[in-house]
């Protein structure tokens, strides 16, 4: 189980760190539970988003967000512009 859960977290990391640097589109789902001041939101790839920037009136939309890094479980990013 050990090694079974080492793979899964491995894999999960390189699937987050290949976002880094990209501007991707996210589903804002609201308020991130990571900081006041955040949004939160799933890209096309169902990971979750937490970014600063954008307002209260983007959530439910798409947004276009630049990944800055990523977390264990989570990627953080800037809101760039709301999704055409």
């Amino acid at each position: 189980l050990t090694v079974l859960q080492e793979l899964l977290h491995t894999t999960m990391m390189e699937g987050l760190r290949d976002h880094v640097g990209r501007t991707v589109e996210v589903l804002v789902e609201g308020p991130s539970r990571r900081g006041v001041g955040q949004l939160s939101g799933r890209t096309d790839t169902n990971y979750v988003l937490n970014f600063t920037g954008g307002g209260a009136d983007q959530i439910g939309r798409i947004a276009r967000v630049r990944v800055e890094s990523a977390a264990r479980h989570s990627l953080l990013g800037v809101y760039v512009e709301a999704s055409r």
